[in-house]
């Protein structure tokens, strides 16, 4: 899942990548991944939200953050 979440983000930006815009891609994602599994529409029940919701707490604690040589930050899983 981070892994997943990790290539959302293009590597030949050089400016990088908002984590907001990766996360919506993310859950774009998943979501439409999840919807065609089941054939729903766009409709959201509580256990969705739910799910999503701990999809999104697994993915925070596989991802890691590290500052390089050049003393950016450098997220990683």
């Amino acid at each position: 899942m981070a892994s997943h979440f990790l290539a959302l983000v293009s590597r030949d930006s050089e400016r990088g990548c908002s984590i907001n815009k990766a996360l919506k891609r993310f859950h774009r994602d998943f979501n439409a991944e999840y919807d065609d599994d089941r054939g729903r529409d766009n409709g959201r029940s509580g256990a969705d939200r739910e799910r999503r919701s701990e999809d999104e707490k697994d993915l925070w604690r596989a991802l890691r953050l590290r500052r390089n040589d050049r003393g950016e930050i450098v997220l990683f899983v």
